[in-house]
């Protein structure tokens, strides 16, 4: 976790987009990989936390199939 929070200014200075933190679920991963991320090769599984673009979060917001479709990450205060 030191890693990750060190490195965040840099990682995030250098991207416009603005960020969310939130635990992801298997479906979300499936979608994330589905547009070519697949987060899984870095470790993530669901349930875990991660620093998200709110642009992506947006997009599986925009597919989802209902108000209860777990493809939405839930976000989550640090």
């Amino acid at each position: 976790m030191f890693l990750l929070l060190f490195f965040l200014p840099e990682i995030f200075a250098a991207n416009a987009d603005s960020i969310i933190i939130a635990e992801v679920t298997d479906e979300f991963l499936d979608f994330s990989a589905s547009k070519g991320n697949n987060l899984r090769d870095i470790g993530l599984t669901g349930g875990c936390r991660w620093c998200l673009c709110v642009s992506r979060w947006k997009e599986a917001f925009d597919a989802r199939k209902g108000d209860q479709d777990k493809v939405v990450p839930k976000y989550v205060h640090v």
